[in-house]
């Protein structure tokens, strides 16, 4: 009798709990949240990126969770444009190696005007499709001035818009 009368008491303390309003959690969070000093996440990607006829170009998005558009080159540009925490960054493109993926290296080095910034790129061919070829997996590396290193596991494609 007693274990019944517990899960009746335990059920209803549940229901009870399931029924609270959800403001209150949110006003707790927000309230959480306000009171920290650990760097915000993210919660976009780089703005949409397009191809003129005949260019070609590489997008990467991160492999963590949420999915992020974190990585796009033009491939003839000598640029690309990385997300860095919330921030957009224009890096120029200082070398190139490994396999060929179309017009772009596996392997690439790149460093922002300021000289705040580097970044190094390995990214995996995969399967090929029409006019491009999936990029199975890689690493995006960003190192600040200041030493810190963030390594991101990355994934997407070279794709060409044909002219």
């Amino acid at each position: 009798m007693k274990h019944i009368v517990f899960a009746i008491v335990a059920a209803t303390l549940l229901a009870s709990c399931a029924t609270r309003e959800k403001t209150q959690d949110t006003e707790a969070v927000r309230r959480l949240a306000s009171t920290t000093t650990q760097p915000s996440i993210p919660t976009a990607g780089l703005p949409a990126q397009t191809l003129a006829a005949g260019e070609c170009g590489v997008f990467l998005w991160g492999q963590t969770t949420p999915r992020r558009f974190v990585f796009f080159s033009e491939t003839t540009s000598g640029e690309a444009l990385i997300l860095v925490g919330d921030e957009a960054r224009t890096l120029k493109q200082t070398a190139a190696r490994g396999e060929v993926i179309g017009s772009f290296l596996t392997e690439s080095d790149f460093r922002a005007a300021d000289d705040q910034l580097t970044a190094s790129l390995v990214i995996v061919p995969g399967d090929q499709l029409e006019d491009g070829q999936r990029i199975g997996s890689g690493r995006l590396v960003t190192r600040g001035k200041d030493g810190w290193e963030t390594v991101l596991p990355v994934a997407g494609l070279y794709a060409c818009l044909p002219g």
